[in-house]
């Protein structure tokens, strides 16, 4: 890495190398390139997360050469399309009522960039959707193959109702659909847990008693849990949730923002 001239006078030129170190920190982080981010790190790091979870340099490092810390968008490509999924038949879970209104923050995101009027033309064939089930389109731009609208709330004039059993209910037709289709890589978000205002805790725990209740077969190789954010649900809580009713510590699944996957283990 060429040297850098550095100063500690506030500077147009200063705010500049700043932007700069922090695009070329960003890039590295998004494409899990430790050798691009390492010589920008002191040696002597203390990486503090979000969760109060410390790690020197040479464990944050580790976690970005496995891909555990990503950052992008739900949509993204460098997500969705990653290169640990090529030759694998891939979709991803739009949660969404029993109209597919699309009027979610993931819903809408996955639509616009899977081409909004395209979605809004295949969903418009199928409502209303009785809550509990699900219904598949194509992924339009998005690199993947399908994308799967999950029925969760129901919509009435009392406003949205959603309960973990719903969740649940809508989360093994959503895996049964994607088995048959012969999709081997599936990625969830949390569902009802955003307008709707269903607990993000009852919400993962209504995917996983589903992800459990089902043999093998009736279910996709790979499902990968995506919460949004810390803040909604916390890296401690997920896993203590997902060791306790899937009584494993397995699993490929990650809490970050919709970040790239870590290795197919």
């Amino acid at each position: 890495m060429p040297n850098i001239d550095a100063t500690t006078e506030a500077s147009p030129q200063l705010a500049a190398q700043i932007a700069a170190l922090e695009q070329r920190m960003y890039r590295a982080q998004v494409a899990g390139s430790a050798a691009d981010i390492e010589p920008m790190l002191s040696p002597d790091l203390r990486y503090l997360h979000s969760t109060g979870v410390a790690e020197t340099r040479a464990q944050y490092l580790e976690g970005v050469r496995d891909l555990l810390y990503e950052y992008g968008d739900i949509a993204s490509r460098s997500y969705l399309g990653h290169a640990h999924f090529d030759n694998r038949l891939r979709a991803v879970v739009s949660p969404d009522d029993t109209f597919l209104s699309l009027g979610g923050g993931a819903a809408v995101s996955l639509a616009e960039n899977a081409g909004w009027r395209s979605t809004i033309h295949e969903v418009s064939k199928f409502v209303p959707v009785p809550q509990g089930e699900s219904r598949v389109t194509s992924a339009g731009n998005l690199p993947v193959h399908y994308i799967i609208h999950a029925a969760t709330i129901e919509v009435s004039e009392a406003g949205y109702g959603v309960t973990r059993e719903d969740v649940r209910r809508t989360f093994v037709d959503v895996l049964r659909r994607a088995s048959a289709l012969g999709v081997e890589v599936l990625s969830v978000p949390l569902l009802g847990a955003g307008v709707a205002g269903l607990l993000p805790e009852d919400s993962f725990l209504g995917l996983l008693e589903a992800y459990k209740s089902l043999p093998d077969e009736q279910r996709p190789a790979i499902v990968i849990f995506v919460v949004f954010e810390e803040s909604q649900l916390s890296r401690s809580s997920a896993r203590l949730m997902m060791e306790k009713t899937l009584d494993t510590a397995d699993g490929i699944w990650s809490i970050e923002r919709w970040p790239a996957p870590p290795p197919v283990r």
